[in-house]
């Protein structure tokens, strides 16, 4: 499984506001590899979203990092 596979993305309503959840494959690591894994991912995407100029794409890329950093604060990283 790669980096860009570490949370999914889910529809919530019309509007196509989204959210992202961590997978279910990233949930079974320790706690330390999870922290490990989701701030090298959260770096990435922080990279990624500075370097994009489009709109969605970096909307997109911003559900991705706040779901990243809700995941952090959940396990206490």
């Amino acid at each position: 499984m790669t980096e860009s596979n570490l949370f999914e993305i889910e529809a919530l309503d019309e509007d196509h506001s989204s959210k992202a959840h961590p997978t279910t494959w990233l949930k079974s690591l320790p706690i330390a590899d999870q922290l490990k894994k989701t701030r090298h991912y959260l770096s990435e995407l922080q990279g990624e979203y500075d370097r994009v100029a489009d709109g969605a794409e970096r909307a997109h890329l911003a559900v991705l990092m706040g779901a990243a950093k809700h995941h952090l604060n959940e396990l206490g990283g």
